[in-house]
Parts: structure tokens; C-alpha cells; sequence
């Protein structure tokens, strides 16, 4: 597993040797969402495979190579062409004219659902890259009735996570005072606060933590979500695990956020839709 990563790390820079193409900001972000995520990925899987392998000698001078091609070349070179299509285009302005925003998702995706007349389960995973997405839509793809689709947005900045995790709940107006993020005045800093914002805009809603939400048998799982419309469930296995500071356990935290993601989808489709 480990060769393969690194077999299709070097196709990729045998593709764009001469370095990445200068773009414009739209542009970078659609070409990351159909190509340059593989780097990523394939960086990720090497890095799991190395840890997971019972004679790591062997592939120690090739995992120095992985190395200097992912930070040196690829990480270094989209940084910097990034950075300057950032400072062109997007200094006064962060927003890009017709990518879809993530302060907007609930305006956007959930009301949509609702107008549909569909539930809608939002699973929020702390740290879950979009290259870890379009592996998850696969797993799910194939391990899982039904179909999965991706599709992306643009993130809001500062880029962390109080911010973002507010941002995909209802709001008109975002502000921070102090350390906490308050969307119309109600503090977000725990899943009352998020719960009493969702149920502001949608009376029959939930919040609620998906470790709690595995656990639970098909009568718990009635209980809290009976007549619910949205149901938010807060996942943060990989940034727990960052926060520890042990970045060699981060790669093993995302295949632990697959697995507990994909039971907690189980758990809603078989006790929830008998």
C-alpha cells in the first residue's frame, strides 16, 4: 500500500514537473477539488501504510523521498501560487462570485431539504480534509445502500474551528466576543447554545454528539429524534487527536473517523427508517 501511495505521488509530479500552473483563485480551488486533492490523499495513505508496516526499514529511504515531494515540492509550490492568487483577488474581499459558501449552507442545502419535505442529518467531523471526503463518499458509496455524491464550499476565515463549526448553523449575523462565536446573539460554545440556534429556525430539531449517537439502541434513537426535521451530530476524533499534539496518531484518527461515521450512518438507517 505504502509503494502504491508513493507510485502515484510520482505520477503526479512526472504530470506537472515544471511546477503547478499559475491560476486564479476560483480556478485553484476547482482544479484542488478534482485533481490536486490526490496528493493529499496519497500522502495520507502512504504515511498510514508506513506506520502500519511491521518492517519499516525497508521503506525508510522512501519515505524520505515522500517527504521532500509532498513538502517541499507540492505543498511548497501550491502555498506559494496560492498565496499569490489570495493577495490578487481576494484582499478586500474573501468570497469568490458563484462558489458556494460555507456561512451559507444552511440557506443553501438545508432549507432546500426541508422545502423537499426530507430530513436532514447534518454530521459535522472536526478535521475531516476534503481529500478524506471523497474517500468517505467511496466507502459509503460501497459499503452502504443508497447513492453519495460530494461537492465542496468555500470556507469562512479565520479558518478554525469555533468559526467554522457556527457557520454551517442558521444565522443572519456572526460575531466573536472574546474567545466564543455568538450567531444573533446566542453563544455557540456548546451543543445547548447550538441546539437553541437551530431551534430557532427549525422547531423540530436536535443536537446532539455522534460518540452518543453510536451507542444508541433503536428506542434511544426514537427518542431523541421522533418528529425531528434537522438533526446536527458533532464529530471530532481527528482534532482531538491533533489538539493531544501527537501528529503520528492523526492518520490513524481519520481511518477511526471513517469507521465511527460510517456506524453512525448504520445506526440511523436501520432504526430510524424500519
Amino acid at each position: 500500500e505504502a509503494l502504491l501511495s508513493a507510485i502515484e505521488m510520482l505520477a503526479f509530479k512526472k504530470e506537472y514537473g515544471e511546477g503547478l500552473p499559475e491560476k486564479d483563485a476560483k480556478s485553484f480551488l476547482e482544479t484542488y477539488a478534482e485533481d490536486y486533492f490526490r496528493m493529499d490523499q496519497e500522502y495520507r495513505k502512504f504515511c498510514l501504510a508506513f506506520d502500519r508496516a511491521v518492517d519499516k526499514d525497508v521503506l525508510k529511504e522512501l519515505s524520505k523521498e515522500v517527504e521532500k515531494l509532498y513538502t517541499n515540492w507540492f505543498l511548497g509550490d501550491l502555498s506559494v501560487k496560492w498565496s499569490q492568487a489570495v493577495a490578487g483577488e481576494l484582499a478586500k474581499s474573501w468570497p469568490i462570485s458563484g462558489i458556494a459558501q460555507q456561512k451559507d449552507f444552511f440557506r443553501d442545502v438545508i432549507r432546500k431539504a426541508l422545502a423537499d419535505n426530507k430530513k436532514a442529518f447534518v454530521i459535522i467531523s472536526d478535521g475531516l480534509r476534503y481529500e478524506a471526503g471523497r474517500e468517505l463518499k467511496e466507502r459509503l458509496n460501497t459499503e452502504l445502500k443508497g447513492s453519495t455524491d460530494i461537492t465542496w464550499m468555500q470556507g469562512s476565515i479565520p479558518s478554525y474551528t469555533k468559526l467554522g463549526m457556527a457557520a454551517l448553523l442558521p444565522h443572519r449575523q456572526i460575531s466573536l466576543q472574546g474567545e466564543e462565536i455568538y450567531l444573533d446573539g446566542v453563544s455557540t460554545k456548546d451543543t445547548s447554545g447550538r441546539k437553541k440556534v437551530l431551534e430557532s429556525q427549525v422547531a423540530e430539531s436536535n443536537v446532539i454528539l455522534l460518540k452518543d449517537l453510536i451507542l444508541m439502541g433503536r428506542n434511544e434513537l426514537r427518542a431523541v429524534f421522533r418528529g425531528k426535521s434537522v438533526v446536527y451530530i458533532y464529530h471530532d476524533v481527528i482534532d482531538s487527536t491533533g489538539d493531544k499534539g501527537d501528529e503520528t496518531k492523526i492518520f490513524r484518527a481519520v481511518e477511526t473517523a471513517f469507521e465511527e461515521i460510517l456506524a453512525a450512518i448504520r445506526n440511523i438507517n436501520k432504526h430510524l427508517t424500519e
